[in-house]
């Protein structure tokens, strides 16, 4: 498609981001978050791979990113919602539900897909769904 031809040279973050939230194509989406890296190292960056990594079943990796994405404390609802997934897929709870929490107190900032998988998150973690 047009936005996958485009992407790759255009915006390699995003189109990693649109892949891996589709499940699509997850290594192409890992390797595209790995070369805009090298361009551009920012906690954006660093939440692209971390979730394409994620989707691609790499989550121990993923968590290392993950953590380079809140690094630099900002608050951003999609890079806490990530983070608080990856948390989870490595079994790590207690954090999971500290970011999943952070993440709910701002989740306007989320799409509606973005919201689903939140409170899908909370209740598989034992945290109560948001209204």
């Amino acid at each position: 498609s047009q936005i996958i031809e485009r992407g790759a040279t255009e915006d390699p973050r995003a189109l990693s981001l649109y892949l891996a939230s589709r499940g699509e194509n997850t290594e192409q989406a890992v390797q595209l978050a790995q070369q805009e890296l090298t361009n551009r190292g920012d906690v954006f960056t660093h939440d692209a791979l971390a979730w394409a990594l994620a989707v691609a079943g790499r989550t121990t990796e993923a968590q290392i990113h993950a953590k380079q994405a809140l690094a630099e404390g900002t608050v951003d609802a999609r890079l806490l919602l990530h983070a608080g997934i990856i948390a989870a897929l490595n079994n790590d709870f207690t954090l999971a539900k500290r970011r999943l929490q952070q993440a709910s107190v701002i989740q306007q900032m989320l799409l509606p897909s973005e919201r689903k998988q939140l409170d899908a998150f909370r209740l598989r973690i034992g945290l109560p769904a948001q209204l």
